[in-house]
């Protein structure tokens, strides 16, 4: 099931110490190759370019959470990177650091647990070394990283898990005004901006690769507004630690206070948006104009039933060709009101659904970036989806038309291939799943929107690319797959990024010089990770036979794999 990954486990917790604010920090950061902002606009140094995109979210970047919680392998991760980069994105956005839940022990795999030994919060390095190697990655493909610093969401492991582990008689809200869980989360950004990548040895204040920091995921208090202070305060903390990075609000749906927006320390705002319902003027005037034609359609029907006789048109009957011509004018006015009723009711239900399927987020996020460009600065939308195609290409839209201050917006959420072989999938809310590059057909853990918005996604960023001069690299065949062992003709493989499907080619393993044979064309690995990608049903028991396989892309055939020996 994805491969045993068996580590010790240590920490890191390193001490608090001021950094010197640097002079004049725009030029260093830009000389240095950082996002820096201008106004409403973004500026990515390191391609001399506006920075504008569409992307996704990709939280398995720095920790697997499906179908268990394990640190995922360099080829997963660059597996992701490489996706994104054949897009022609240039944004990603990790998924927060997770925490250690109060059922777990400080060998969880999670970013922040409390050490065993000394009661310590930090960062637990394994997990951390996952992270380093994400970065070392990202740096490598020139894709820009979003880190949010902590979940509002407990099944990850969030706010109310680190309050947990700070004291567990205080409540959730404590994460915002205790000054003992404030000065602990302190500790966490320290030991976090602090820390030397392992792999590159690249502090990550000083990693141009971090597009920008973010407050938390989602973070709002008691259903409410995010306090201002404790997002000043620790916008205004991570400032005096780093200079040279972006900060971005992570407050959640409920707006922003003007002393946020007007905070000099924050850059960038955000927002997401999963199936709000937010109907249009006109809709609510039809949705009046049906419910009236409902109401007075079930008035006369009851009228017909109980008080024929109030009704003009019925009158009392006397005589038998009367009575006849009444019940007819009774049948009739009943069938009149019953199809009003069913013409009204489901044409407020299928205008309802309609809506629902079909979220106003283009609207919401024009909206947004207003009232943030009225402040002069950023905006970005964080997460967006589970939704009817058209709505997210309605923020996509946005972002190609330039909207202003509306810098970019992240897809939920891309996964990508398994070390195991096939690719790991996640069904998410109103059963949508979610998505893999290049796009592949319906099939289970595949949704039939994948390859809608996998083109919608990247034909997006190849427009803004267009606008901002930004240098998509180079298409490219695939590169060779990595056959994995097996004991019988069925196959499974590494995938490559970017193939949309394999040839699979068999020899005969006794030959002095194989002749390689097609056995398998056009097979797809659009199968949930671990399983059989092929078997080759024309293999011969007890025959020894080398197989290889070969990816596929719209430029044509990479070359081939490893040679595997199976017996048939």
């Amino acid at each position: 099931m994805g491969g045993l990954r068996v580590a010790l486990l240590s920490f890191s917790f390193q001490p608090v110490r001021p950094w010197p604010t640097r002079p004049n920090p725009q030029m260093a950061s830009a000389a240095a190759g950082f996002i820096i902002r201008s106004g409403t606009n973004l500026f990515d140094p390191s391609t001399n370019t506006t920075l504008r995109f569409v992307s996704f979210n990709t939280p398995t970047l720095s920790l697997q959470d499906d179908p268990s919680f394990v640190v995922p392998t360099p080829f997963e991760q660059d597996d992701l990177l490489s996706s994104i980069q054949q897009m022609g994105s240039r944004v990603v956005r990790m998924y927060a650091l997770s925490v250690q839940m109060p059922s777990e022990t400080a060998t969880a795999t999670k970013h922040i647990v409390k050490s065993a030994t000394d009661g310590k919060i930090g960062l637990q390095e394994v997990v951390m070394r996952g992270l380093d190697s994400a970065l070392a990655l990202a740096r490598q493909r020139n894709v820009k990283v979003i880190i949010p610093l902590i979940d509002r969401w407990e099944w990850w492991g969030g706010i109310s898990s680190f309050v947990q582990l700070v004291d567990a008689s205080l409540p959730t809200s404590a994460f915002f005004t205790n000054t003992a869980v404030i000065s602990s989360f302190k500790s966490i950004i320290v030991q976090l901006l602090t820390r030397n990548n392992t792999v590159n040895g690249i502090p990550y204040r000083n990693d141009s690769t971090v597009m920008l920091w973010e407050t938390g995921n989602e973070l709002e208090l008691d259903d409410g507004k995010t306090p201002a202070a404790w997002t000043r305060d620790i916008a205004a903390y991570i400032r005096s630690f780093d200079s040279q990075h972006l900060i971005m609000d992570g407050s959640f749906k409920h707006g922003w206070d003007a002393e946020v927006l007007a905070d000099p320390n924050i850059d960038v705002f955000s927002n997401h948006f999963y199936r709000n319902f937010v109907p249009t003027t006109g809709e609510w005037a039809l949705w009046a104009v049906l419910t009236a034609i409902l109401i007075i359609a079930m008035v006369m029907l009851c009228m017909l039933v109980w008080s024929p006789r109030k009704i003009k048109v019925v009158r009392e009957a006397k005589g038998t060709d009367v009575k006849r011509s009444t019940r007819l004018k009774q049948l009739l006015l009943a069938i009149v009101a019953l199809g009003a009723m069913a013409g009204a009711g489901a044409g407020i239900a299928v205008q309802v659904l309609h809506r629902v399927e079909n979220p106003r987020y283009g609207d919401s996020s024009a909206s947004d970036a207003v009232t943030v460009a009225s402040y002069n600065k950023a905006y970005i939308v964080g997460e967006f989806g589970f939704s009817a195609v058209a709505s997210i290409q309605d923020v996509i839209g946005n972002v190609v038309r330039k909207q202003e201050a509306l810098a970019g917006a992240l897809v939920w959420s891309l996964r990508g291939h398994s070390s195991a072989g096939g690719m790991y999938t996640h069904k998410e809310a109103h059963d949508y799943q979610s998505y893999h590059f290049p796009g592949f057909p319906a099939a289970p853990g595949f949704g039939p929107d994948e390859q809608e918005v996998i083109n919608a996604v990247k034909t997006g960023a190849q427009q803004i690319a267009a606008q901002t001069g930004f240098s998509i690299p180079a298409a490219t065949l695939p590169v060779p797959p990595t056959l994995l062992n097996a004991t019988s003709p069925a196959l499974t493989w590494r995938g490559s990024a970017g193939a949309s499907s394999y040839s699979v080619e068999r020899a005969d393993a006794a030959a002095a010089t194989p002749t390689w044979t097609v056995v398998g064309s056009q097979v797809m690995d659009n199968v949930p990770q671990n399983k059989t990608l092929f078997t080759d049903s024309s293999s011969v028991r007890g025959v020894p036979y080398l197989y290889r396989v070969r990816a596929n892309n719209a430029l044509g055939t990479g070359n081939a794999s490893n040679a595997v020996t199976i017996t048939g």
